[in-house]
């Protein structure tokens, strides 16, 4: 944000919030939301599996990484859009 520091504030605030809503949407439901259901099905052993417990393991898994994934997806999009905005607003006022 240094390189910003004459900005005006309205372009602070959109690297602003762009960089929150990127940590916390992406990285952070990453980590704990994607990562865990990934190590859940890597510790599945699929060859031992019956159809069974691939069905529950399925249930368990899909809908909950399919709803973080989403909200990966929207808040990825948003930030990407903040810092689009900010960019032209950078090039407007020619900082």
């Amino acid at each position: 944000m240094y390189v910003f520091r004459n900005a005006p504030s309205n372009i602070k605030r959109l690297l602003i919030a762009a960089a929150i809503i990127y940590a916390i949407g992406v990285v952070l439901v990453t980590i704990f939301g994607n990562v865990p259901l990934n190590e859940l099905v890597d510790k599945t052993n699929i060859a031992t599996a019956s159809v069974e417990d691939l069905k529950a393991l399925r249930a368990t898994f899909e809908t909950k990484w399919n709803q973080f994934h989403n909200i990966r997806t929207i808040t990825a999009t948003t930030a990407f859009v903040l810092f689009i905005i900010s960019a032209m607003q950078i090039a407007k006022n020619n900082l």
